[in-house]
């Protein structure tokens, strides 16, 4: 197994569920403001 290949794909990985995070929370913050 490449090493390097590893890196790369769980980093891919990473991104994509911190931003799938990311827009949760701005969702979140979203309807927050919505509910004042």
């Amino acid at each position: 197994m490449n090493i390097e290949y590893v890196k790369k794909i769980t980093g891919i990985n990473q991104e994509k569920t911190l931003r799938k995070y990311l827009k949760i929370v701005e969702d979140m913050a979203d309807s927050q403001m919505d509910n004042t």
